[in-house]
Order: structure tokens, then C-alpha cells, then sequence
């Protein structure tokens, strides 16, 4: 069995299993500790800064997969390849928060009927640092994909982000944690 085909059925398992772990945490976990204005509150501002993160990356998680061949080379360290697209990454992201206070009055809105006011609005900050971990994570893990480690970023990105999320929802229900920290 070729490399190719091993790393293909390895990370078909380590799908799977995070496929599994998410629909345990949307239909055990998730309903059953987090109440509704959490559970919304949870999926706006991931869903949020996940629409948001291609742009803040300025395309850079997109250029290491197209690139990274050209750039690589073991003795000159890829010629610093990952710094680069890491501050490519970090000027998309300084770009995105002096604009991010422009839609402070906006995204809001979004999450309360007119002429409401709520407590989940003031959580809309938080989008700001979702977005730079979910561009990083996306960077880092096509950046790990390039030296044929496949199965350990699907693993990170799927499978523990499903157990770590199913986890602080349950420290959150035990009173472990407050909303703030979750």
C-alpha cells in the first residue's frame, strides 16, 4: 500500500470520528448544556469568524498549498516561506481590526430583534481573536500538509476542536467555567 493511499485511509478514520464527536456535541452536548441564547450566541461568532478568516489571511493559507513547492528546500529552511505568509497573516489581521469597529454597531443587530437590547451583543468582541486563531489554525495546518503529515492535522482540526468544544460546554453547565470563558 502506497503512501498516498495509506495517509487517504487514515485521514478518512480521523473524519469520521470527528463527524461522530460533532453530531454527539449537536445533539447530546450542546442541547443539553447550553441554553438557547448560548447555543446561538456560541454558533454566531464561530460562524462569524469563519466567514471572516479568508479575508483576514489575505490568502495566504490558499498560497502555502500553491507555492510552498517552489519555496521549498531543507538546507536554506524553505526560505522563510512560513515567516512570510505568517505576516501576511498578520497584516490581513491589523487590517481587519481598525476596520472590525466599523460593524461594532452592526453585527449586534444581528443578534436581537429591532428595538431589543441584549446580553449576548456585548459578546461581538470576540470575534476579533476567533478570527486570528481560526486563520492561524487554517495556515498552520495547510502549511503541515505540505510535508505529507495529513493525518495529524485533520486530527487537530477536526477531532480536538469537537472534544474541546463538547468539554467547555460541560465545564460551562457544571458551573466550572463562566460565559465569559467559555
Amino acid at each position: 500500500m502506497g503512501i498516498i493511499q495509506r495517509q487517504g485511509i487514515k485521514d478518512s478514520i480521523v473524519t469520521y470520528i470527528g463527524v461522530g464527536l460533532g453530531a454527539v456535541n449537536a445533539l447530546f452536548i450542546y442541547p443539553y448544556c447550553l441554553r438557547n441564547g448560548e447555543l446561538g450566541l456560541f454558533q454566531f461568532l464561530l460562524s462569524w469568524a469563519m466567514i471572516i478568516t479568508p479575508f483576514v489571511s489575505l490568502g495566504s493559507s490558499n498560497l502555502v498549498v500553491r507555492y510552498f513547492p517552489t519555496f521549498r528546500n531543507d538546507e536554506k529552511q524553505h526560505h522563510g516561506f512560513l515567516f512570510l505568509m505568517l505576516i501576511l497573516t498578520i497584516i490581513g489581521f491589523l487590517l481587519f481590526t481598525l476596520l472590525a469597529p466599523l460593524a461594532k454597531d452592526i453585527l449586534p443587530n444581528l443578534l436581537v430583534k429591532e428595538g431589543e437590547q441584549s446580553y449576548y451583543s456585548n459578546f461581538t468582541f470576540y470575534i476579533v481573536p476567533l478570527t486570528l486563531f481560526i486563520a492561524l489554525n487554517t495556515l498552520f495546518i495547510n502549511y503541515i500538509k505540505n510535508f505529507l503529515r495529513i493525518v495529524i492535522p485533520t486530527f487537530l482540526d477536526i477531532v480536538f476542536v469537537k472534544i474541546g468544544t463538547g468539554l467547555i460546554s460541560i465545564f460551562l453547565f457544571w458551573g466550572l467555567i463562566n460565559l465569559v470563558e467559555f
